[in-house]
């Protein structure tokens, strides 16, 4: 009797862990189609095209899962670093988010600096705004107010880390929402697009004080070599 009613009991945890699992997934292709749609139409409008965007977006979803999976790894180290004994002098999480948005932010100066210097363009920097938006504004969002208001953890990588099953069964169920964040996030990176399209100065002028700062310090490197720069498309 005690061993039918344990295997009864298995059954139902196996039962509702199936059950969470398809109810997010089914959830992840919403957030995915809106991932979809949201490169299709930055890229429709971007410089690079669709194509690019398109592969932009899929090159980031991967790099943000790769650099949270980092930061959740190197987590213990982050909250030693930042505790005096029993007394916390800075949130590691907090922490995290500043080192993963340094990541993003590289990833953008790094294709912005290709391009300048070579005229080879790897990946949509509109896209890559867009996913600075989008994933800042989820964890500023998760620890400004969710982690205060409820106590769970709801950011937007948790339904990235469903897909490679990174999280169990009864965590899933805690997992955020960010379609608002998705949908926010690529209006905001289409409205900068028609702006700085009808407004190319907003481009253009800062990129003529930059290269007068470029000739300062190449001069001083190289100085008898004349490197060409490339202008941002628009």
């Amino acid at each position: 009797m005690a061993d039918e009613k344990k295997t009864e009991t298995e059954e139902d945890a196996q039962t509702s862990k199936v059950s969470l699992q398809t109810k997010h997934l089914n959830a992840n292709l919403t957030n995915y189609l809106l991932l979809f749609i949201a490169a299709l139409l930055i890229g429709i409008f971007s410089p690079t095209g669709v194509i690019r965007a398109l592969l932009t977006m899929i090159f980031m979803y991967f790099y943000i899962f790769s650099i949270h999976c980092s930061a959740t790894a190197f987590k213990p180290l982050a909250d030693f670093l930042t505790k005096a004994g029993t007394t916390r002098l800075f949130n590691s999480e907090l922490l995290g988010f500043i080192c993963n948005f340094g990541w993003l932010l590289s990833i953008l100066i790094g294709n912005y600096l290709v391009h300048r210097f070579t005229g080879i363009t790897i990946l949509d920097n509109f896209i890559i705004l867009f996913w600075i938006l989008l994933y800042s504004s989820v964890h500023l969002i998760n620890f400004l107010y969710l982690k205060k208001s409820s106590g769970g953890a709801r950011e937007l990588t948790e339904w990235i880390d469903i897909v490679t099953n990174k999280h169990q069964a009864d965590k899933i169920s805690k997992m955020g929402n960010p379609k608002i964040n998705i949908i926010l996030s690529a209006l905001l990176i289409l409205t900068g697009l028609f702006v700085v399209k009808q407004n190319p100065y907003i481009i253009t002028v800062p990129e003529r004080f930059l290269k007068n700062a470029e000739d300062t310090v190449l001069k001083l490197i190289f100085p008898n070599t004349n490197i060409a720069r490339h202008e941002t498309k628009l």
